[in-house]
C-alpha cells in the first residue's frame, strides 16, 4: 500500500480519476442485498418529517448554510443574530473569539433559533486553539509525533469533554488526507501519513464522537479512483471505508474535486453518488464556499451543507437557485431531511422544537403536536426558554477550566515530546566533547533564535551567523568561519519550504558541509526539507517553533533532555515513516520546577530570603541553583557584586570565590581519581608519597585521616610571618614582597603585590615540621594542602592542570578555574574582601584565602572559583554514581565510599555530613545520606542522594569585611534549603475536569 502512496500522489490519483471519468460516468448500483449503514440511527423520523413539513422554503434553505466567522466587530454580531432569528443559518463555527463571548453568544443564539443549530469546530487536537487568549496546543502533525499512547488518549478524552461543555455537536474530524508527495508544502493539520495509522485513528475518533452524539465530518476527501478491480480500489480507499461503513456522519469534500472541468461531462450528483456507491457513505456531504461562483456546481453535485464566511450571500445564492428552478423541491427536502435527522440524532433522537396547528377561531389555543398526519399543515413555534439561572456560574467554571495553569505545563510536555531525532549520523547527538569542540550556528529565520542560543550557552560557547532569508525566500549558502575538524555546525531552519532548484546553492553547501564536518540540521517546520540532504546530516525535526521547543532543541543537542518523538511521515529515503532515535538524558537539563514535582510558587520563598538578606547587608549578592531529578529547576542570581547602587548586577555566569568548597570540588576529586587508578592507598601514610626528613612526624598520618580531618594537625596553615601587614611594603620591595613583578618576585598574591618565589617552598617546609596532636576531629586546611602535594607528586602535574585535563574540561565546565584573572574579565568575577589589614586592596580576581594566595592561587584548601551552575554539574556526578555526559568519571563504589559517614566523625571522606551545629548551612530535613561543604566566603553545597537533589549557594558575604557574620545569624543558607524541602511533592500534574452538569448543558 505504501508503494502506491509513494508512486502516485493525491493529485495524480485525482488526474487519473478525472481522465477516466468520461468513460465511467455512469452510476454504479449497490450490490444486491447491500444496505448502507445509517449514521443517524435511533431518530424519531416521524417527528423529523413533521418538522420538515412545517418549514417554509426559506427556512429549509437556511438549514443548508453553515457560517464560519471570527465576529470581528459588533456589526457582524448584529447581522449574525438577525440571520439566526430569521432562520437563515443552520450551523455556526466561531474562530478566534474569547471563550466568554462564545458562551454568552451561544446561549443567545440557541434561544432565538426556531431549530437547533449545528455548533462546529475544525480543531482536531484541542478546542484551546479555537479561542483567543488560551494556550495554543500543538498541531496534529506534532501530536502524531508523540510516541505515547497515554498522552494521545488524554488529549482525546479532554477534547470530547470540551466539545460537550461548549455545546459543540459538529466536528470536522477526523482527517483522511495523506501526505501529498508531489507537493513540497506540508500540511501540519494532518496526523500520520501512513494509511494504516490514518485508518485506525479515524475509526477511533469516529467511535468517540458517536458515543457522545457529535456529528463526525471527515475532512479532506479528494481521491476518486476508477479501477476495474473493486478490490484494488477498496484497498486504496480503505482508510475511508472503515469509517464510512461504520456510519461516518459527514464528509467535507476538497475543493480540488470541483475545480476540474471533467465534472461538467458527468451527470448531476456524481460526487455524492460516488461517495454512496464506492465508499458506502450515507452521511452529510459538506463543501466550502471559498469561491461563491462554485455554489451552483456544488449544489448540483449533491452538497448538503455549505461552509461559508458570508451567510447572506450564500443564503441568497441558494434562494436564487430555487427561484430559477435549478434547485427542485424534492432535492431540497431530501437534503434538509438529512440535516434535520443529523440534528435530531445529536440531540438524543428528537429535535428540541415545538409544532402547532393554528386554530381558525382566534379564541382557541394552538394545538401542540409531536407528529402530524399528512393531512395537517403544522407551523414551527418559536420557543424561547428562559436564560438558565446558573449560566454565569457555568461560564465561570468553563473559563476557569480552560485557564487552569496545569494546561500550560501539560502543553509543554506535548511540545517537548513531539521533538524527533529523525537521523543521528554516527551517533553525533548528544555531543560528547564540549570544550574540545568548536560550535558554529547558522540561523535561517526571520526572528532571532534567542531561546535556543540562551540554553545552548548553558553547555557550550558558539559563534553564529544570522543568514535571514530575504523577502523572496532565497537562502544564502553556508560558509563556515572555522575549518578545523573540531567544528560542529548547527543549522537552524525556520518555516522554510525548500525547493530543489531555487535553493540549490544552500542545499549543496549544507550537503558538502555534512560530508566534511559534524553537522546538525534543526528543522523547525516542514519535515519534507530532509529529502534534499545526504544521510551524513544529523536531523532534528521540530514541527512548531516557540520558546519551549527552541530551549528543548538546544538541550537535546547536549543530552540535557530525553528525546523520543517519532516521524509521522516518510521525510527522506534515510528517514522512513516512524523513524526515531531515542536518546536518554546524559547531562543536567533545565526545566520548570513542576517537572520535579515542585510547584513554582512554592520556591518564591528563596527570592524573598535572598532579597531580604541583601537588604540587610548579609551579602551584596548571591547565586542559587537547585538541581532535582537531573534537571536544574532553579537558577537565579540576586543583587550586585558590591553594595554600590551603580555596581554590576550578579549574573548566573559570574564567578565566585568558593573558598573551602575547593576541598571537595577540587582536591577530593583529584584524590578519588588517584585512588581509582590504584596509585593512592587511603590507608597509606604521607611518608609513602612525599619526601620527608627523619623526625618529621606528619609522615605517619594516613591519607584517610587527612580526608576525615582526624590527622591531629593544626587548623591553620603556618603562614604567620607572611600574613602580617608589617611585612607588606607600601611600595617597592622587601625581603617578602614586591609591589612590581620581578624575576624573583613572580607569585602574585593580589593586585600589585608579589611574593618572593622561594617562599612557596618555605611554606611546605614549615608544614612538614608541624607537630601532630591527638588523632581526633579537627577541621584543618593543612590536611588538604597535603592532599594537594600528594596529588602533584603522584601525577607530576600541578593540581589545577590535572583537574582541567581529567575532569573539568571533559565535564564542559567553562566557569570553574583557579586564578580566574588569567581567563576572565574582572567584570565577570565577584570581589571579596576590601582587605585593609594585609593586602591593602579590594580582593577581586584573586583568591581571598591568605594561604592559597601565598601559594600562587592554587591550594588544596581554597583557590577555586566557579559559578553555581558549574558546581551543580560537578556534584550531579555524585548523584549519577560517577557518570556524566556519557563518561564514567568514577566508579559507583568510589562515590559510595567517599560520601558515606564514618563512625564518630560526622564526616565522610572530604565532605561534611548533616550533624547538630550551631549555624547549619543545610535543612534539618536533609536525609542522613546527604553530604556537602561550606566556604568561608559565604558559600555551600549540599547533595541529597535520597531526594536526588543538589543545592548550591554562592555569595560574597565577606565583602567588604570578613567580620560580617550576618549570614550565620540570619541562617540564610539553611532557610533557603528548608524552602526546597518544604516544596517537595507540591505539584502533581492534574488536568482539570468539567463536572457533569456543565458538560451536559446545551
Amino acid at each position: 500500500m505504501r508503494f502506491f502512496q509513494q508512486i502516485i500522489s493525491t493529485k495524480t490519483w485525482l488526474l487519473l480519476g478525472c481522465t477516466i471519468l468520461v468513460f465511467l460516468a455512469c452510476e454504479k448500483p449497490l450490490p444486491p442485498g447491500k444496505v448502507l449503514k445509517n449514521p443517524f440511527a435511533d431518530v424519531d423520523t416521524a417527528q423529523v418529517e413533521s418538522v420538515l413539513r412545517a418549514m417554509t422554503v426559506d427556512e429549509k434553505i437556511g438549514q443548508l448554510v453553515f457560517l464560519r466567522s471570527e465576529l470581528r466587530d459588533s456589526a457582524e454580531k448584529a447581522a449574525l443574530l438577525d440571520n439566526v432569528n430569521e432562520g437563515k443559518i443552520g450551523g455556526l463555527m466561531f474562530d478566534n473569539i474569547w471563550i466568554e463571548d462564545y458562551l454568552q453568544l451561544k446561549d443567545s443564539l440557541c434561544r432565538i433559533s426556531k431549530l437547533p443549530l449545528f455548533l462546529g469546530t475544525t480543531q482536531k487536537v484541542s478546542l484551546f486553539n479555537q479561542f483567543k487568549g488560551l494556550e495554543k496546543f500543538p498541531t496534529p502533525a506534532a501530536i502524531a509525533a508523540l510516541d505515547s499512547v497515554g498522552l494521545q488518549e488524554t488529549l482525546e478524552r479532554h477534547y470530547l469533554k470540551q466539545c460537550k461543555a461548549l455545546g459543540i455537536n459538529f466536528a470536522f474530524n477526523p482527517s483522511f488526507e495523506l501526505n501529498d508527495t508531489s507537493n513540497q508544502a506540508f500540511n501540519f493539520q494532518l496526523y500520520e501519513s501512513d494509511t494504516q495509522a490514518v485508518m485506525m485513528r479515524s475509526y477511533r475518533t469516529l467511535k468517540h464522537f458517536q458515543n457522545e452524539r457529535i456529528v463526525s465530518v471527515g475532512s479532506g476527501f479528494s481521491n476518486m479512483l476508477f479501477l476495474a478491480a473493486d478490490s484494488l480500489r477498496d484497498t486504496l480507499l480503505r482508510h475511508y471505508l472503515i469509517s464510512t461503513r461504520e456510519g461516518l456522519g459527514g464528509m467535507l469534500i476538497n475543493d480540488a474535486l470541483f475545480q476540474n472541468d471533467t465534472l461538467e461531462k458527468t451527470g448531476a450528483g456524481f460526487v455524492k453518488k460516488y461517495l454512496r456507491n464506492y465508499l458506502d457513505f450515507n452521511g452529510l456531504m459538506a463543501v466550502s464556499l471559498n469561491q461563491p461562483k462554485s455554489l451552483e456546481l456544488k449544489w448540483a453535485e449533491g452538497a448538503d451543507l455549505f461552509i461559508t464566511a458570508d451567510a447572506d450571500r450564500t443564503y441568497t445564492g441558494l434562494q436564487n437557485l430555487y427561484t430559477k428552478g435549478k434547485m427542485d423541491a424534492k432535492s431540497l427536502d431530501d437534503r434538509v431531511r438529512q440535516v434535520l435527522t443529523a440534528k435530531a440524532w445529536a440531540h438524543g433522537g428528537r429535535l428540541p422544537v415545538e409544532l402547532s396547528i393554528m386554530p381558525t377561531d382566534s379564541s382557541q389555543q394552538p394545538v401542540h403536536l409531536v407528529s402530524l398526519s399528512p393531512k395537517k399543515e403544522p407551523k414551527l413555534v418559536r420557543v424561547v426558554p428562559p436564560r438558565p439561572d446558573n449560566l454565569d456560574a457555568q461560564i465561570e467554571e468553563i473559563r476557569c477550566y480552560f485557564e487552569d495553569p496545569n494546561w500550560a505545563y501539560f502543553n509543554e510536555i506535548l511540545f517537548e515530546k513531539s521533538v524527533v531525532l529523525a537521523h543521528n549520523h554516527e551517533k553525533l547527538l548528544p555531543v560528547k566533547q564540549l570544550l574540545g569542540s568548536r560550535f558554529e550556528i547558522f540561523e535561517y529565520g526571520r526572528q532571532p533564535f534567542r531561546d535556543f542560543k540562551r540554553v545552548f550557552l548553558k553547555y557550550a560557547t558558539y559563534s553564529s551567523q544570522e543568514l535571514n532569508p530575504v523577502t523572496a525566500g532565497d537562502l544564502k549558502p553556508i560558509s563556515p568561519q572555522t575549518e578545523n575538524d573540531s567544528l560542529v555546525a548547527v543549522v537552524l531552519l525556520d518555516s522554510i519550504n525548500l525547493l530543489p532548484k531555487r535553493h540549490k546553492a544552500f542545499i549543496d553547501s549544507l550537503n558538502q558541509l555534512s560530508r566534511q564536518r559534524k553537522t546538525v540540521l534543526v528543522n523547525f517546520g516542514n519535515p519534507k526539507n530532509f529529502q534534499y540532504f545526504d544521510s551524513t546530516l544529523t536531523c532534528l525535526q521540530i514541527f512548531q517553533r516557540n520558546k519551549v521547543t527552541e530551549a528543548y532543541a538546544a538541550q537535546v543537542l547536549f543530552g540535557g533532555m530525553n528525546v523520543d518523538g517519532k516521524m509521522p511521515l516518510e521525510a527522506a529515503v534515510f528517514i522512513p515513516y516512524g523513524a526515531s532515535v531515542h536518546n536518554a538524558a546524559i547531562r543536567l537539563g533545565y526545566a520548570n520546577p513542576e517537572k520535579a514535582g515542585i510547584a513554582e510558587e512554592r520556591l518564591v520563598g528563596i527570592n524573598a530570603i535572598a532579597e531580604t538578606a541583601i537588604d540587610r547587608s548579609v551579602f551584596p549578592g548571591c547565586q542559587v541553583v537547585l538541581a532535582k531529578d537531573g534537571q536544574v529547576i532553579f537558577s537565579e542570581a540576586f543583587g550586585k557584586h558590591t553594595y554600590d547602587k551603580k555596581g554590576k548586577a550578579v549574573s548566573t555566569t559570574d564567578l565566585y570565590d568558593i573558598a573551602s568548597i575547593t576541598k571537595v570540588a577540587a582536591t577530593t576529586l583529584a584524590t578519588m581519581k588517584l585512588y581509582e587508578r590504584g596509585v593512592l592507598d587511603l590507608k597509606g601514610s604521607i611518608a609513602e608519597y612525599l619526601p620527608l626528613n627523619n623526625g618529621e612526624k606528619i609522615g605517619d598520618i594516613k591519607i584517610k585521616e587527612l580526608l576525615l580531618h582526624s590527622s591531629g594537625l593544626q587548623s591553620q596553615m603556618p603562614i604567620g610571618k607572611f600574613f602580617s601587614w608589617r611585612n607588606v611594603p607600601a611600595k617597592g620591595c622587601n625581603s617578602f614582597f614586591c609591589r612590581l613583578k620581578r624575576r624573583d618576585f613572580s607569585i602574585q598574591v593580589a593586585k600589585g603585590l608579589y611574593l618572593r618565589n622561594d617562599y612557596r617552598d618555605s611554606i611546605f617546609q614549615r608544614v612538614k615540621k608541624l607537630p601532630v596532636g591527638k588523632k581526633s576531629y579537627r577541621y584543618s586546611d593543612v590536611n588538604f594542602f597535603l592532599l594537594q602535594k600528594i596529588s602533584e607528586a603522584l601525577t607530576k602535574t600541578p593540581m589545577d592542570k590535572f583537574l582541567d585535563e581529567n575532569i573539568y574540561h571533559s565535564l564542559g565546565l567553562r566557569y570553574t578555574t583557579f586564578n580566574p584573572i588569567r581567563h576572565f574579565s574582572l567584570k565577570n568575577i565577584v570581589p571579596t574582601e576590601n582587605d585593609r589589614s594585609w593586602r591593602h586592596t579590594l580582593v577581586e580576581g584573586f583568591v581571598h584565602d591568605p594561604a592559597a594566595a601565598l601559594l600562587g592561587g592554587v591550594s588544596g584548601n581554597a583557590g577555586l572559583f566557579s559559578n553555581a551552575e558549574d558546581l551543580a554539574v560537578v556534584f550531579q556526578v555524585f548523584l549519577n554514581k560517577g557518570v556524566y555526559g556519557g563518561v564514567q568519571y568514577f566508579e559507583g563504589e568510589t562515590i559510595d565510599m567517599f560520601t558515606k559517614e564514618y563512625a564518630g566523625t560526622n564526616r565522610s571522606l572530604g565532605f561534611e555530613k548533616p550533624a547538630e551545629k550551631r549555624y547549619p548551612s543545610y535543612s534539618k530535613q536533609s536525609s542522613p545520606q546527604s553530604f556537602g561543604h561550606t566556604g568561608f566566603t559565604g558559600t555551600c553545597v549540599w547533595v541529597d542522594p535520597e531526594n536526588n537533589l543538589v543545592y548550591i549557594f554562592l555569595s560574597n558575604r565577606i565583602h567588604p569585611s570578613a567580620r560580617n557574620a550576618k549570614i550565620f545569624s540570619e541562617a540564610v543558607r539553611s532557610r533557603i534549603h528548608e524552602v526546597v524541602y518544604d516544596a517537595f511533592d507540591s505539584f502533581q500534574l492534574q488536568l482539570p475536569e468539567l463536572n457533569a452538569e456543565v458538560t451536559e448543558s446545551k
